[in-house]
């Protein structure tokens, strides 16, 4: 636009220079100018002065324009936050800004910018008062910066750590905003940055005293853990066991076990505790002991009716606990047969068994009060039972989708439990997807699969809901163990990556025990590409959601 129409038309609306000049001459005025020798000089000097105006308005308008409308000509979707301009105005483009500058104007939406999740590690972008441009705050990226004048004066928006990003992983995405009053389409700035999906961490803690695996970790009524025997390097099994005090990060000794052995259960009594049955040694083990930690000793207890290793134990809530299947360390015998311990009496009593033979299967007690039995490495691995401590007798329930050796079931706390992973014994397959059983109509439903197939890792539930998963491995990871980690998250049924092992351990000869204070203590295991046990330790922790 020509400079004579538009400054004519800000100082006199309607009229230009050319209309300005006839009115000028038909007047006598300019006579009293001093110097003034004819009309035309007077209005040359009129013309002169409209113009410099006109340059000083102009100027003045842009800077007005540039104090209140951040955002320039990209931000035309309006934001409706309070003091934001509505209609076909500019509005504040959350952080696009036209001109570079954060806002200075009380009209500008500053103190309506969406809290974007800042806490590290999995919290949710909590969506503003109108999200900023059509795309809204706290959409699809951790912050989309939206409507900014051009996308290179946009800032680029770092995503809160699990906060919503677009693959942000664990963080559900803040609901986008209410667009305000639209006007022109603004150019996109830069997408925000996605979150890192991590909501936790492992760290090392203090060292055991002997390096062990295939051991047993045991959670203590006092918040300690009992660590108990396994093997060593050299495969020398272990009557030693170990205290560890979460408060200070260290293991301490304490007395040994009446017989070496691995591979064998260990389980919390309702009286304090600790019941050490089975297991190997130069063959299986029908004896049993009991951990005192008042004394800090273990002494003898009844023994098994049968020779056991690669069964289950379960504290009933009566008090007892049910042995259930295994092998009988000569290589061929599966066991269908259990038996239960009474800790009065200290002794075991045989039940009724199993519908199907079963060894490194996974036993999980129900709020009901009945025991689920699933899977199994020979024989129908699909198959799932249960046992009623009323009546002493297993029957059977819904089947697996598919069978599992290998896999873990994790009581849910919604009262139903994941099955996760795990092997097809009869194709080899390592499986990465999960199922969820639900006692109250008997039946096994698909989940969401884990970030990676794996077999032999374990499973714990942590104070949040969700349950994380470490370790185990598949025939193609190097050494046959992972050092990756994931949740389950039972609200949106997916696996997401946390963090990692500090080292990678061989799938289940390490121990995973889920402590008071919410962490979660990992122990030992086997360097699968040394052959060597390890000592060390570490924790994980639960970042703030």
């Amino acid at each position: 636009m020509p400079l004579d129409s538009r400054s004519s038309s800000l100082l006199w609306p309607g009229r230009r220079i050319a209309d300005v000049d006839k009115i000028l001459k038909g007047q006598r005025w300019w006579k009293l100018l001093p110097g003034a020798r004819h009309g035309t000089d007077a209005i040359l000097f009129v013309r002169y002065l409209f113009v410099v105006s006109s340059v000083l308005v102009v100027v003045g308008c842009h800077d007005l324009k540039s104090k209140h409308y951040i955002g320039g000509d990209g931000g035309q979707d309006a934001e409706t936050s309070t003091g934001a301009e509505t209609g076909g105005h500019r509005g504040d483009t959350v952080n696009g800004y036209g001109d570079g500058a954060a806002p200075s104007s009380p009209d500008a939406a500053a103190s309506s910018l969406p809290d974007v999740a800042s806490a590290a590690g999995g919290g949710d972008g909590s969506a503003g008062t109108g999200g900023a441009g059509a795309s809204g705050a706290g959409g699809t990226d951790a912050l989309a910066v939206m409507g900014a004048a051009d996308a290179s004066d946009a800032p680029t928006a770092t995503g809160g750590m699990g906060g919503g990003g677009a693959t942000g992983g664990n963080g559900t995405a803040a609901t986008a905003g209410t667009a305000g009053t639209a006007g022109n389409a603004g150019t996109s700035g830069h997408a925000g940055t996605t979150g890192t999906g991590l909501r936790g961490a492992f760290a090392r803690t203090g060292s055991m005293a002997v390096a062990r695996d295939l051991h047993t970790a045991t959670l203590l009524a006092n918040g300690k853990v009992l660590v108990a025997g396994g093997e060593t390097a050299g495969k020398a099994v272990l009557m030693s066991a170990e205290i560890y005090d979460p408060g200070a990060g260290i293991f301490s000794a304490t007395g040994s076990m009446t017989t070496a052995r691995c591979f064998h259960r260990a389980t919390l009594l309702a009286n304090g505790k600790v019941l050490i049955v089975g297991g190997s040694y130069s063959g299986a083990l029908a004896s049993a002991e009991l951990y005192d930690p008042a004394a800090g000793t273990f002494a003898a207890t009844g023994s098994m009716t049968v020779a056991r290793e690669f069964h289950t134990t379960t504290l009933l809530a009566n008090g007892k606990v049910l042995i259930a299947g295994g092998e009988m360390g000569d290589g061929s015998t599966v066991l269908a047969s259990a038996e239960l311990y009474d800790p009065a009496a200290g002794t075991f009593a045989v039940t009724g068994g199993m519908t199907v033979a079963r060894s490194t299967h996974r036993a999980t007690l129900l709020p009901s009060g009945k025991v689920l039995i699933v899977g199994a490495n020979r024989g129908p691995e699909a198959s799932a039972e249960l046992y009623d401590p009323a009546v002493g007798t297993f029957t059977r329930t819904g089947s697996m989708t598919v069978g599992r050796d290998g896999g873990t079931a994790t009581l849910l706390a919604n009262g139903k439990v994941l099955l996760a992973g795990g092997q097809v014994v009869s194709g080899g397959d390592f499986l990465a997807s999960a199922e969820v059983y639900d006692p109250a109509v008997g039946t096994f439903t698909p989940t969401g699969s884990m970030t990676a197939a794996r077999a032999d890792h374990t499973a714990t539930l942590l104070g949040t809901g969700m349950v994380l998963i470490t370790g185990g491995g598949d025939l193609v990871a190097p050494g046959y163990h992972f050092p990756s980690a994931e949740l389950y998250d039972p609200a949106t049924g997916t696996f997401t990556a946390t963090g990692s092992l500090t080292v990678p351990r061989q799938y289940y000869t390490y121990t995973a025990t889920s402590l008071l204070d919410g962490r979660v203590l990992i122990v030992g295991g086997t360097d699968n590409t040394t052959g060597q046990s390890f000592a060390s330790a570490e924790l994980y922790t639960s970042s703030p959601n």
